[in-house]
């Protein structure tokens, strides 16, 4: 899939370059985490009311998509093993804005992870042996 390709699933997502979420809102960060507390993606609310879930994909690159809900991904089954936890963020009421966004690819071109920057606080994704890893500061 490329970006701005839908997926086809029964939860209408779209697929993105992550920097286009660089001058959004973000009204909330939420980890995606399984029974065991493995990350299993991030999602991400914007005051707009739209979601973007960043998740390890198949092909074990790291895939950022636009969902028009703020479920829990179908594609984390069975759902009922899956929570979502708040990150600690200090966002204030009106919101907080994404400065920049770093997209950092493979030899090959693929997608492996995005560093997410905020006035005060960041973030750093990545796609490693398939697993989802998050470091915060």
């Amino acid at each position: 899939m490329v970006f701005g390709e839908s997926d086809g699933r029964s939860s209408p997502s779209e697929i993105l370059d992550p920097r286009a979420l660089v001058g959004l809102t973000v009204g909330v960060v939420s980890k995606i985490v399984d029974d065991e507390d493995g990350i299993a993606a991030l999602q991400i609310g914007f005051v707009d009311g739209r979601f973007a879930v960043f998740t390890v994909w198949t092909d074990w690159t790291l895939r950022v998509e636009w969902r028009v809900d703020g479920e829990i991904p179908d594609y984390l089954w069975p759902s009922g093993d899956y929570r979502r936890v708040s990150l600690v963020l200090d966002i204030p009421e009106c919101g907080l804005e994404i400065v920049s966004i770093a997209v950092e690819v493979d030899d090959s071109g693929a997608q492996i992870g995005v560093g997410v920057e905020f006035a005060t606080w960041r973030m750093s994704l990545r796609s490693v042996g398939g697993e989802l890893t998050l470091v915060t500061g």
